[in-house]
């Protein structure tokens, strides 16, 4: 008496608390009730204490919300706060890759879509006379005509094509556990001809620097396997022949799927098992890039220590940088 209560109700569903004074006015009960003055029907998701689940530590929760299946994930974060903010936190998605759980899938951009991400005003009409006076109907049927056009001259149902050398440059979106904007992989897919046309290292060269220096490493002029240890993995020779694809680029773009999570290879094989690609590639490569697992912070350290020992005379610890950089590259 005289003391602060607490007063519940059950309104919607949801357990509301408020604070309840009293005071007397000669002989009689007043009450003061102090709490949220927006209706109870309108707060969602109220953390209920008496809720075993939401009650357990964050690392406990974690752990179990880690085996849900990612199609039932957006249900989970709907249900209260506590698992919403559980289930979108980093920490989570860092448990959730490293103990295995993440869902990797890939996607591959056609030609026509790649084009109209490139060209979102459409084609450029410059070379049509008297473009601007022509009727709507005509303008859309010539932009239309000209966007086919462009599509079946450089770019494939794989991508940007080549018309000299034929190769297809690729480009694949990574999605883990529904987040469409995880990643994104290039690839780059050079045909070798039956015949054994010698243009494999003309169309390495023509490509970039980096596929010159492993194409001609790799593949004698014809698109051959020259490396021993390919030639006896090879047993019925199938390498040899058929589409050669070299992995040009692999872009994580959250930290968290990146040290100790499977997450990257995962998502390389899904790109490389993609149905479009199916029969098309017999023999694939890549350059190891230590850059791919490092955090942001860690490429940035990495930039500034390659820039001081760069100029050895700032005044900094040669031998304290040379270690820092050892350690940023393991």
């Amino acid at each position: 008496r005289g003391g602060p209560l607490v007063a519940q109700s059950r309104k919607g569903g949801h357990l509301t608390g408020r604070k309840v004074k009293r005071k007397h006015l000669g002989g009689m009960t007043s009450r003061k009730i102090e709490g949220p003055s927006a209706p109870a029907e309108k707060q969602q998701h109220v953390f209920d204490r008496a809720c075993p689940l939401v009650s357990l530590p964050a690392d406990a929760l974690t752990a179990v919300l880690c085996r849900v299946p990612a199609a039932d994930l957006p249900a989970v974060r709907t249900s209260c706060k506590t698992l919403n903010s559980t289930v979108g936190s980093d920490m989570f998605k860092a448990v959730r890759a490293t103990t295995g759980w993440s869902e990797v899938s890939a996607r591959l951009v056609p030609g026509d879509e790649l084009y109209d991400r490139e060209n979102p005003d459409g084609p450029d009409m410059w070379d049509v006379d008297d473009f601007d006076s022509l009727p709507e109907e005509e303008k859309n049927a010539k932009i239309a005509d000209k966007r086919a056009r462009e599509i079946e001259e450089y770019y494939s149902d794989l991508g940007h094509c080549d018309g000299e050398y034929s190769y297809h440059s690729i480009h694949v979106e990574v999605t883990v556990d529904g987040d469409k904007t995880a990643g994104q992989i290039s690839l780059i897919l050079i045909p070798r001809p039956k015949w054994g046309g010698h243009s494999f290292h003309a169309a390495a060269d023509a490509h970039s620097r980096e596929l010159q220096e492993v194409g001609w490493r790799v593949c004698d002029s014809r698109g051959r396997p020259q490396l021993r240890s390919i030639k006896e993995a090879d047993k019925d020779g199938s390498a040899k022949f058929g589409g050669y694809i070299h992995v040009v680029e692999v872009n994580i773009t959250n930290d968290a799927y990146k040290k100790n999570t499977n997450v990257v290879g995962h998502a390389l094989r899904a790109a490389l098992t993609l149905p479009e690609l199916r029969n098309k590639w017999t023999l694939a490569t890549a350059m190891a890039d230590a850059r791919l697992f490092m955090s942001k912070d860690d490429a940035n350290r990495k930039r500034e220590v390659a820039r001081k020992l760069d100029w050895q005379d700032s005044g900094e610890d040669i031998v304290a940088l040379m270690e820092e950089k050892q350690r940023l590259e393991i």
